[in-house]
C-alpha cells in the first residue's frame, strides 16, 4: 500500500522532469545563439513585471524578467499581407508576492523558468522606428506555489507590442507585453497569474 506521502513525491518527480526540461531547452537556445550570432537577430532584454489584483490575480506580485530571444522571418506566419518573424525565448523571471494587502496572503518568493514562442508582425511604414504586434505561448516551471497558482508547471499565453529604433549604434526595442500564466484547472486552485511586462532589449 503505497503511504500518504507517494502522490507528492511522485509530482515532485514530475516537476523535476518538467524543470529540467525547460533549463536543456534553454541551453540549446543559447548554445545556438553563440553559433550563429551573425545573424544579429539575438536580443537581450530585462524588465520588471507587475502582478495586478484588476487583471484577474488576487495576490499581487512584482518582479523582474531576463529573456533571450531568437527572430527570423518564416514563410508559414505570413499574414494579411505581412512577413511574420517565428521568436523563440528562453527566460527567468524572479518575482515577490503576498504581503501587498495587509498580509492578506503570506509572503512569498517565486523563480520561474520558461520557453516560449511568438509570432511577430512588424508595420510595413518607411520610418525610423518600427512598431510590432506579436502573440505567443509558452511553458513555463515555477517553484513556488501560490494562492493563484496551485501547480508548479504551467502555460503562458502573451500578447504583445513594441517598437525598435537606433541607437548609439545598437537596434533597441521597447516592448510591453501581457502575460497569462495558468494550468488550465490541472492542478489546485488555477486563478492565474495576470502580469504586464515591460522591457527594453538590444539586438546583436
Amino acid at each position: 500500500m503505497s503511504g500518504p506521502g507517494e502522490p507528492r513525491r511522485h509530482f515532485g518527480k514530475v516537476s523535476n522532469c518538467m524543470r529540467r526540461t525547460i533549463i536543456l531547452l534553454s541551453i540549446l537556445l543559447l548554445q545556438t545563439a553563440i553559433a550563429s550570432a551573425q545573424d544579429k537577430r539575438w536580443m537581450l532584454h530585462v524588465g520588471p513585471v507587475f502582478g495586478q489584483s484588476w487583471l484577474g490575480s488576487e495576490d499581487k506580485r512584482r518582479g523582474a524578467y531576463y529573456g533571450l530571444q531568437y527572430a527570423k522571418i518564416d514563410p508559414r506566419l505570413f499574414a494579411m499581407g505581412h512577413e511574420g518573424e517565428l521568436v523563440i525565448e528562453a527566460y527567468y523571471m524572479y518575482t515577490i508576492g503576498g504581503g501587498f494587502r495587509s498580509g492578506r496572503f503570506p509572503k512569498n518568493n517565486s523563480h520561474h523558468y520558461g520557453v516560449s514562442g511568438f509570432a511577430r508582425y512588424w508595420n510595413r511604414a518607411p520610418t525610423q522606428f518600427k512598431t510590432f504586434f506579436e502573440i505567443g505561448w509558452g511553458l513555463q516551471y515555477v517553484n513556488t506555489r501560490t494562492h493563484d497558482l496551485g501547480g508548479l508547471f504551467n502555460t503562458t499565453p502573451t500578447l504583445g507590442v513594441g517598437m525598435k529604433g537606433p541607437f548609439e549604434g545598437y537596434e533597441l526595442i521597447l516592448g510591453i507585453r501581457y502575460i497569462h500564466v495558468s494550468n488550465g484547472g490541472a492542478v489546485g486552485n488555477n486563478e492565474g497569474h495576470n502580469f504586464f511586462h515591460f522591457y527594453v532589449g538590444v539586438q546583436f
